[in-house]
């Protein structure tokens, strides 16, 4: 399958996708309403990149760079997003059921209205994240960073935390509906 895909002097050039290389440069693909369900993406630079509303259902991304990309309203259900980075992803309205993103840095990702139920978010960076009105019902935040995340209207009843997991100043998990778990 080939997909025309900008490079930087905003001509478009053709690159094959099937290959499943790894390490693949994306950096500012316009995939928008791509259907990627099938595609490896281990290590590959998304930075940039235009997703929205793709379908990555199960896809393969761990440790991609996916820095200030944009994936709104993108289904990222079941994926693995192992070590990714993304700094800064605008993830508004997307799907992330039982994604594995752990270890991913989220920092200042956007997951407002994201689906993040059963995703597991262990020992993940999601330092000033916004999680406006996501839901994240059984998600497993154990070791996370949340420090400064907007958390406002966050669906969280039942989402695992641990002694480790960093919230800021105030903020009460239990009375949220959170359950800790036991450090491992």
């Amino acid at each position: 399958m080939a997909i025309g895909i900008p490079n930087i002097s905003s001509h478009f050039r053709t690159v094959d996708i099937t290959t499943g290389r790894m390490g693949v440069d994306w950096h500012r693909a316009m995939l928008r309403g791509t259907d990627l369900r099938r595609y490896t993406l281990f290590e590959a630079d998304l930075s940039e990149a235009d997703l929205s509303e793709s379908l990555l259902i199960n896809g393969e991304l761990t440790r991609a760079n996916l820095r200030s990309a944009d994936a709104q309203y993108a289904d990222l259900s079941g994926a693995t997003l192992l070590s990714a980075n993304m700094i800064g992803t605008r993830l508004n309205g997307a799907t992330l059921v039982n994604a594995n993103m752990s270890k991913a840095n989220l920092s200042r990702a956007d997951l407002t209205l994201a689906d993040l139920s059963g995703a597991n978010l262990s020992k993940s960076l999601l330092m000033r994240a916004n999680l406006t009105g996501a839901t994240l019902h059984n998600a497993n935040l154990a070791g996370a960073d949340l420090s400064l995340a907007l958390l406002f209207g966050a669906k969280l009843e039942g989402c695992m935390y641990n002694i480790t997991t960093r919230f800021s100043e105030g903020f009460n998990p239990a009375a949220r509906g959170m359950v800790e778990v036991p450090y491992t």
